[in-house]
């Protein structure tokens, strides 16, 4: 009896062990560091520090066709997002590259650990594409005193995103 329940522990032990393996190698352990070389924001800035045009800075973990690809932030509260992958909306519509129009706010969340600065958007897609709206939160940053966004997309253990940088 007594053999045997060291055989059960024996063998719980053992499925314990590959469960762990099987579960941390199928997660990124590593924290992506998407905002290496950017600095935070950590005072409320006003809408025409982001105002302008974007292009693209940096691309992380992805082979997008970017040099094209332009975020305009309007004056009137607009966003013009031209030749965007379609990838970074979490599509399933690979190789394909969109225009994208919709409205922006900033958002500057001051808390007692970390402040945070956001610009949520509010999309709206051609109707060619066959897509609906959708709303999407852009972590904003700076680097050398220009803003820059950064949009993160896919699956999280990926480490996919772009950084665009104004003009």
């Amino acid at each position: 009896m007594k053999i045997r329940l060291l055989k059960k522990a024996h063998l719980l032990k053992v499925y314990f062990h590959i469960f762990l393996i099987l579960f941390f190698s199928s997660c990124y352990l590593i924290p992506c560091n998407f905002d290496s070389g950017l600095d935070e924001l950590n005072k409320k800035q006003k809408d025409s520090f982001f105002i302008g045009e974007y292009v693209v800075e940096k691309s992380i973990n992805n082979n997008f066709k970017t040099d094209k690809s332009i975020i305009k932030l309007k004056r009137d509260g607009t966003i013009e997002m031209n030749n965007m992958p379609i990838d970074i909306f979490d599509f399933m519509k690979p190789d394909k590259e969109i225009n994208v129009k919709g409205t922006w706010k900033q958002n500057f969340i001051e808390d007692r650990l970390e402040d945070r600065y956001y610009l949520p958007t509010d999309l709206e897609f051609d109707k060619k594409d066959d897509i609906k709206g959708g709303l999407r939160t852009i972590k904003i940053y700076t680097k050398n005193n220009k803003p820059v966004l950064l949009i993160k997309f896919g699956d999280p253990d990926n480490c996919s995103a772009l950084h665009f940088i104004k003009k």
